[in-house]
Parts: C-alpha cells; sequence; structure tokens
C-alpha cells in the first residue's frame, strides 16, 4: 500500500478532485466545534493538504502529515508560515509524546491497515486535555448497501469497491445490521480487515482496507481512559443529525471524538 500511494497518479488526481469545501466542510466544521483555536493540530493523512491550509486560515497552527511524498509534492503553504508538511506512518507517528492539543483525520483511518495501532499513536502524541477527532465512513452501517440497492434497482451503479451487484447489496444489508449488533454486544473493540483492490478502476475506497465502526472507536479509547466527547450526532443536515444521534451505530458517517484523561496512564 505504501508503494500505491508513492506512485499512483490516478489516485492522485482523485484527491485532486476533492479539494473543495464541499468535500471537507464537514470535518473543517468539527474541528472548529471541538477543538479551540489557536491548537496544535496534526492533521494526519493530510493527503494534498487542501484542510491543513484552511485549519491554517481558522487560526490553528498545523503540521500536515502523509505517508506520500508524491501527495505532499504539491502541498499548498505560504512561506515563513504553517502548515508545515511531514512525511511519516499513521502507525508510528514521528513525534514525540504529548506533543499536540489534538490529533484530526478525515477520510484516513480506513486506508490504515492496523488501525488500532494508529489510534493509540494519536493519543500517545496528545498532551493530557488534548482531542482527537476522527471522521469516516462507517462500513458497518447498513445505510450504505441500502442506498446501493436503491441505485442498482434504479439502474445505476451500486457502491464501488463494496456493492457492486444486487446479491452484494442483499448481503451486505443483513451482514453490516448482524455485525453491528453483535460489536454492540462485544465488550471489547473488534477491528476487522479486507484485502484492499489497489489494480484496474479506482474509485475512493479501492484501498479501504480497515472497515470503520463507530462502536471500535468507543469500546478503544474507553478502554485507553479517554472521555467519548462525540459519538455520531453530526452531519450536514437536520435529517443526517437527527438519524444519527437516533441510531448512532448505524449511522453511515462516524463523527467521533475523545478526550484524554488530565491523568493519564497508558492502557497495555
Amino acid at each position: 500500500m505504501r508503494t500505491f500511494y508513492q506512485t499512483s497518479d490516478p489516485y492522485l488526481r482523485g484527491l485532486r478532485e476533492r479539494e473543495t469545501d464541499t468535500h471537507c466542510g464537514e470535518y473543517l466544521r468539527v474541528v472548529r466545534a471541538y477543538i479551540p483555536a489557536p491548537a496544535r493540530i496534526l492533521d494526519a493523512g493530510c493527503g494534498t493538504g487542501y484542510a491543513a491550509t484552511r485549519l491554517v486560515e481558522a487560526g490553528f497552527e498545523v503540521i500536515g502529515m502523509d505517508i506520500s511524498l508524491k501527495f505532499l509534492g504539491g502541498a499548498p503553504g505560504r512561506p515563513g508560515a504553517r502548515p508545515w508538511y511531514v512525511v511519516g506512518d499513521a502507525i508510528e507517528l514521528p513525534f514525540r509524546d504529548g506533543e499536540f492539543d489534538a490529533v484530526a483525520s478525515f477520510d484516513v483511518v480506513e486506508h490504515i491497515p492496523d488501525a488500532e495501532r494508529a489510534l493509540r499513536e494519536m493519543g500517545r502524541i496528545i498532551r493530557p486535555g488534548g482531542r482527537v477527532v476522527v471522521i469516516c465512513p462507517n462500513y458497518w452501517s447498513p445505510v450504505i448497501p441500502l442506498k446501493a440497492l436503491r441505485n442498482l434497482l434504479g439502474g445505476g451503479r451500486g457502491y464501488l469497491s463494496f456493492y457492486e451487484t444486487l446479491p452484494s447489496a442483499l448481503t451486505g444489508l443483513v451482514t453490516t445490521t448482524w455485525r453491528t449488533a453483535m460489536k454492540l454486544c462485544a465488550p471489547d473493540a473488534r477491528f476487522t480487515y479486507r484485502k484492499p483492490r489497489l489494480e484496474g478502476m479506482m474509485d475512493a475506497d479501492c484501498d479501504c482496507v480497515y472497515l470503520p465502526s463507530p462502536v471500535d472507536f468507543f469500546r478503544f479509547f474507553r478502554r485507553a481512559g479517554f472521555r467519548v466527547v462525540r459519538y455520531n450526532g453530526e452531519g450536514s443536515s437536520r435529517l443526517r443529525r437527527w438519524c444519527s444521534s437516533l441510531f448512532p451505530s448505524f449511522a453511515p458517517t462516524v463523527y467521533f471524538v475523545a478526550e484524554k484523561p488530565l491523568s493519564h496512564a497508558p492502557s497495555r
């Protein structure tokens, strides 16, 4: 996957196409809502740096980090001002303990082959009282195969890389509902992975390797002693916020914020 990110021109073009406030607006809004400026933030998996630059404009001190120098090669910046950019791996962050006030990531954790280790690293590098903000798809949400089913029945495409046929969408509807229920019954986080599709047709999640669920994040951070500040309940419309608040574990997008305790003993 490291080689893929360092060499794929089609994937880079896809990132460039998403350099808009329409795509990044919810991420920027949530960061501003839960992290007070001028906090020092690591934008983990910043890609081409669009969101990192927008956070600087909002008054934050930002370090943008990505595994791919290719992505960072054209990242925007201003002489003498942040964001600064660093090449690094989320599962082994090149920073000291407690170096940041917060870590934020947008559509990143699903591309990490050891998400549990990456979350542990995020918790390590923030100070006591600091926050971790994670926004990503919830691939255990039945809403995603349901939307794919609707599109397929209407003659359109399903959900690429996941539910591309009617049988897969129908199976996914049952599987996601059942697995989320099982996650809610389990005492610990159950991180689940899949093999990414790195050849052929490119789409936004062809490289998805971890299947995120807000239940995983809740279980992981609570066990580590963090306070869960936000467990979904967000969204770009009133209807989405209402649905996300009523059925937070089944919402199609994860909006998660956890706060490190002021006195923190790392769990083993």
